[in-house]
């Protein structure tokens, strides 16, 4: 009631009333990509229903001063904060729009937003816009955020937000429990927007979990959309959040995918089901075109076509290749050592340029850890009997990388090493290289190979005897700068 504040209000309302003539003219602007003046309209937009009388801003809320999810993001990414104290219906909105976000940091900075969302009793469905509206990622990092998740564990606030979140999931996040009963029922996961889901699955606390929600929430979810909208949408769906995952650990795109390939599970006859309507594989449509390429591998127990594709990718210099082959977790997957074996035993006899093939394969997919894994597999292969000739060169080559560990001396090959030096010096590292920072922890035949001065006459002996081209008059076939001048107790020097 104060003159400054009459006065504040009639320069808001005649401001307002210039807004609503111009503005044809500036969305026109908008429409032609004029991002500042879209944000700046969004702003003044805003300044107008927090200064206007009540009244006044609800009217301008359903014309020229309408709020949509753009205006909002744009004021967010200005870091405006959002806080019309006193304004229910407009806080009403924002909230509704504001939950169907899918940025991280939405409402990081958003103190209001987030406090009416501990405080509200209202349902989370209830808060949306429609019944066709979707919850989006910004839900999962306000549940997750170390500033209240411990209260929303404890049920001491937000009750309303976390309860729905689950009961529209069908699983709770909090707890990492799958609701059951008349609950998973009445689930609407398909109303979980992908990077949602996304975000669900990165929080997951074990592959177990992960694999626990790709077959639960997020199947239900595809199968629900095939159902409702189309195959193709059910696709495009599950695209998108695989488009997400790629963007973070390739240990958590595989064990969603696995799950969507398990056989004989609903996971795979839903997968069937939409490969038949579309005429082409699932996931077609995303980003990173080895994802799926590698779901069809996993469906068809075979990682040929895969690691074919592997083979002709050529390596960026970004880091952030979106489009990178996904590393296939050899250190620990059980079911896909045996399908990596498999197909280097298949080229093996069938490509005559089959060892360079490999160890450009090999260098992209086999880290420290994953060569560790494949190793231990060989060895206890060839030692129950079950090993292959051809599965030499990836025993060669995985205990290259790790050349600390034992070879078993029967590996040496004893009449020539063609294959055995190029697994050893495949990559952009040489062999010697590789064992020059473990020193003294190297193993007996790694010693043997690089650094044969520092083995007892003996054991040197055995070795050379069994691989007497290794250190020849002819030179080290390692290339290490050895020469054998003299023996101790051999009459032959």
């Amino acid at each position: 009631a104060t003159p400054q504040a009459k006065l504040a209000i009639t320069v808001a309302q005649k401001l307002l009333r210039d807004v609503e003539c111009i503005v044809p003219l500036l969305e026109a602007v908008v429409d032609k990509d004029a991002a500042d003046v879209s944000a700046r309209i969004a702003a003044v937009k805003w300044l107008l229903l927090t200064v206007l009388p009540e009244r006044e801003a609800l009217t301008m809320l359903s014309g020229v001063g309408r709020i949509d999810e753009k205006a909002v993001q744009q004021l967010v990414h200005a870091k405006v904060m959002l806080c019309p104290r006193g304004r229910d219906e407009i806080m009403r909105r924002v909230v509704a729009i504001m939950v169907g976000l899918d940025g991280n940091d939405v409402l990081a900075a958003q103190n209001e937003i987030k406090r009416f969302l501990l405080e509200t009793t209202t349902p989370l469905s209830a808060l949306l816009c429609d019944n066709r509206a979707r919850v989006g990622r910004a839900i999962v990092s306000f549940m997750f955020s170390p500033d209240h998740v411990e209260q929303l564990k404890r049920k001491e606030a937000g009750r309303a937000v976390s309860e729905g979140f689950a009961r529209m999931l069908g699983y709770d996040v909090l707890r990492w429990q799958a609701l059951e009963g008349d609950d998973a029922q009445a689930a609407e996961p398909h109303r979980v927007t992908p990077a949602a889901h996304a975000a669900v699955l990165e929080r997951a606390p074990g592959p177990e979990i992960a694999k626990s929600l790709a077959e639960g929430p997020l199947l239900a979810a595809t199968a629900r959309i095939a159902e409702r909208a189309s195959a193709e949408s059910a696709d495009n769906f599950l695209s998108r959040v695989c488009d997400r995952l790629a963007m973070g650990p390739d240990s958590l795109v595989l064990d969603v995918l696995e799950a969507l390939a398990t056989p004989d599970s609903q996971a795979s006859q839903l997968m069937t089901q939409i490969e038949t309507q579309l005429g082409r594989a699932p996931l077609r449509s995303c980003l990173n075109p080895f994802v799926p390429e590698l779901l069809a591998a996993l469906r068809a127990q075979s990682l040929s076509n895969y690691l074919a594709l592997v083979a002709v990718h050529e390596d960026t210099p970004y880091l952030n290749d979106r489009k990178r082959p996904l590393q296939l977790g050899l250190d620990r997957n059980s079911a896909l050592q045996p399908m990596y074996i498999q197909h280097f035993r298949e080229m093996a006899t069938g490509r005559a340029d089959a060892n360079d093939v490999a160890v450009k394969v090999h260098d992209k997919m086999l880290d420290d850890t994953a060569c560790a894994g494949l190793l231990h597999t060989l060895s206890q292969w060839c030692a129950d009997g079950d090993g292959d000739p051809t599965d030499m060169f990836l025993l060669w080559y995985c205990w290259s990388r790790t050349p600390d560990r034992q070879l078993p001396f029967w590996a040496l090959p004893q009449d020539g090493g063609g294959s055995f030096i190029v697994a050893l010096n495949g990559g952009k590292t040489t062999f010697v290289e590789r064992c020059r920072p473990i020193g003294a922890g190297l193993s007996v035949l790694a010693k043997f190979l690089v650094a044969p001065e520092t083995l007892p006459v003996g054991v040197y002996n055995t070795l050379a005897s069994q691989a007497p081209w290794v250190h020849s008059a002819e030179g080290s076939a390692i290339q290490v700068h050895t020469l054998l001048v003299g023996q101790e107790d051999n009459p032959h020097f």
